[in-house]
């Protein structure tokens, strides 16, 4: 009988979750948490949040939430607000 092997996990993300966002502060991290455990947990998959200039802590608890590193997080942090298309197609070409 043949040797059975493990498939091998992909070290990259198979599927990324993108989300171009501005003042989010009570929504973004019940987001993240739907997000992370109806697909990360299932698939090796990553969030990209495109934060666009919030001005109501949104920024500050997308970087607590990356620095736990619970959750595989990435953010496009934008110093200003530049509209939600601009704000999707700097998270696009970011994408591979």
């Amino acid at each position: 009988m043949p040797k059975q092997t493990k498939p091998k996990k992909p070290k990259k993300p198979i599927l990324t979750i993108v989300s171009a966002i501005h003042n989010e502060a009570d929504t973004i991290e019940n987001f993240i948490e739907k997000c992370y455990k109806e697909i990360c947990t299932k698939l090796p998959a990553e969030i990209l949040i495109a934060e666009d200039g919030s001005t109501d802590g949104t920024k500050e608890i997308l970087l607590t939430l990356k620095k736990s590193g619970r959750y595989p997080l990435r953010l496009i942090m934008a110093k200003e607000k530049k509209g939600f298309f601009r704000a999707m197609k700097d998270s696009l070409t970011t994408v591979k």
